[in-house]
């Protein structure tokens, strides 16, 4: 008998003779339910690590979408508990359902501010995220009336109006400064108009004026 210092170590076992289960071999409903435990940050990483968590197994039935993937399946299942109604159709700027979803609930409507008010100009989003401001410009202090949003001319809106320009885009979350409005669409869309620096120059420094919303 070889002294114990000499001796072989013992063969190990393989994982699964130990009792472990790999995540991605039990049932789908089982791995949508404990991914829709985890944080939203947490299944965005999930995508990162392994595109199994994407993808479905499952055949398309006839007459039926896409098969849903994993993360998918636990995002329209935390959604359903929360009581948020999603739409029937992708909206049409969304890359894909995953990322919308994922959207709403990091940057979701219950979450961000639907007012913002400033010097002449302020914008809501009603119930019904529609866009809707009212203002005037104002000559003593330099403010012209582009951040209101209803076009070239239109230097005066009396009571909260929605804006055309937006009609049929569902907004999330706005912003406003002196001179400048931003709106965000719940695909994620973001929208700016009014006089300065817009995002649509030849550089972050040129000074632009837009009258309507413009993405």
């Amino acid at each position: 008998r070889r002294p114990s210092h000499c001796q072989e170590p013992p063969p190990k076992r393989p994982a699964s003779s130990q009792g472990a289960t790999p995540l991605l071999s039990l049932p789908p409903e089982i791995v949508a339910r404990a991914l829709s435990l985890l944080e939203a940050p947490s299944l965005a990483l999930c995508l990162r690590l392994s595109s199994a968590f994407l993808r479905c197994d499952e055949q398309q039935q006839p007459g039926q979408g896409p098969p849903q993937g994993l993360v998918e399946q636990a995002l329209r299942l935390r959604a359903a508990e929360a009581g948020r109604t999603l739409p029937e159709t992708l909206p049409a700027d969304g890359a894909s359902w995953v990322q919308h979803l994922l959207w709403r609930e990091v940057c979701g409507p219950q979450q961000l501010p639907t007012v913002a008010a400033e010097h002449s100009h302020t914008l809501f989003v009603d119930a019904e995220r529609r866009l809707l401001s009212c203002g005037s410009k104002d000559d003593d202090e330099g403010v012209c009336a582009a951040a209101l949003g209803h076009g070239e001319g239109v230097d005066e809106v009396a009571v909260p109006t929605p804006i055309p320009a937006l009609q049929g885009v569902r907004i999330s979350t706005v912003a406003a400064s002196m001179h400048i409005s931003l709106a965000v669409s719940e695909a994620g869309r973001l929208y700016s108009w009014g006089e300065g620096s817009l995002g649509h120059g030849a550089n972050d420094e040129e000074e632009e004026e837009l009258f309507t919303p413009t993405p």
